[in-house]
């Protein structure tokens, strides 16, 4: 089956609300690696939040493998989840074999261990989408929320990456910085769209901390006292906004959609992600999103053809067509980031 093939069905199996599935995932997630050099304050591996921290910390070689039938058909592999996937050994070489089976390679990094060699890779091997985890312009600020990161080493990291891109006359991979914002680096803002546009990139992403993880309450209380609220933010967010339009820059953020300065998801839209996305963990712990925990098998003991369409996966897409959501599912559809995620895999013309 050709990916135009697999498109088709799919989007035909998602409108039905179809539980037993045909079509193949048009989303493959591969959580690179479990661990990470920094311990950055809001993240669930660092609080040491169990069901974040996997048996495992590196993703291994014959799961991959094990992928290649889903990633033949695949529009887009993810290739990060929880932690930086530049501590594989064997990162480069895992996007040169997503990109060979034809999928778009996107991950998130913190950019610390980008080396030049890293770099030049990146662009050789058409790399589609690198966001950069950079929460603040302020090199003090910066350090109190990236800990163990050096922002200088970052900037130079990045700039060389833009550089090589540069010279090679190439438009991928596509850059964008991302920013969580919190209390501690509410007036950044403008600060880190200025820097992007000074180290060469076009795209900044502002996003709220998210509840969805809040299942463990060191996670609730955290976002609680650091989180900030959407009449708090929206009139600093505009003036951001401003302020990258001005600089010829793309911005964006959930908070504008929250607002309403941007247009509302369709809420009658059901969550596409059962019937498109395929996550696997480093442990092998297979996961229907990147909003949750919970998990729906293991690929060790699994094919995942059979994965697809396991019992686990059925219940949910039964469950997600009636309208009636697990409860691991309810916080991100409430804060309707569901309607975001790969949504458009499913709105094409057939």
């Amino acid at each position: 089956m050709t990916g135009e093939e697999n498109a088709r069905l799919s989007i035909d199996e998602y409108r039905r609300g179809a539980e037993l599935l045909d079509s193949l995932p048009r989303v493959v997630y591969v959580e690179v690696t479990n661990t990470c050099n920094l311990a950055c304050p809001m993240c669930p591996i660092s609080m040491g939040i169990k069901s974040f921290i996997g048996r495992r910390k590196l993703f291994p070689w014959e799961l991959l493998e094990k992928l290649r039938p889903m990633l033949d058909t695949a529009v887009r592999c993810v290739m990060s989840a929880g932690g930086e996937p530049f501590l594989h050994p064997r990162f480069i070489d895992m996007i040169r074999f997503v990109k060979k089976a034809g999928a778009q390679v996107i991950f998130n990094t913190n950019a610390t261990l980008m080396d030049e060699n890293a770099a030049k890779m990146m662009v050789d091997l058409q790399t589609d989408t690198i966001s950069f985890s950079v929460d603040a312009a302020d090199p003090t600020v910066y350090s109190s929320i990236r800990l163990g990161a050096d922002l200088e080493t970052v900037k130079g990291n990045i700039k060389r990456l833009v550089n090589i891109k540069q010279k090679a006359g190439s438009q991928r991979p596509f850059l964008n910085l991302q920013m969580t914002l919190m209390r501690s680096n509410f007036d950044e803002m403008i600060p880190v769209v200025e820097a992007a546009a000074d180290w060469g990139i076009r795209h900044v992403v502002v996003e709220p901390l998210s509840p969805v993880f809040s299942e463990d309450s060191r996670y609730a209380e955290f976002v609680a006292a650091n989180g900030v609220g959407v009449d708090e933010a929206l009139p600093v967010i505009r003036e951001t906004l401003g302020r990258a339009r001005e600089l010829g820059m793309i911005f964006t953020s959930h908070y504008l959609v929250m607002g309403g300065d941007e247009p509302q998801p369709d809420l009658n839209l059901k969550c596409v992600q059962p019937w498109i996305n395929f996550g696997v963990r480093a442990d092998g712990m297979i996961f229907p999103c990147c909003g949750t925990s919970h998990t729906l098998g293991d690929l060790q003991t699994m094919q995942p053809l059979d994965a697809w369409n396991s019992k686990e996966y059925r219940e949910l897409r039964r469950a997600i067509a009636k309208g009636v959501a697990p409860d691991f599912c309810k916080l991100c559809l409430q804060e309707g980031r569901a309607m975001f995620f790969n949504a458009d895999l499913v709105q094409e013309e057939t």
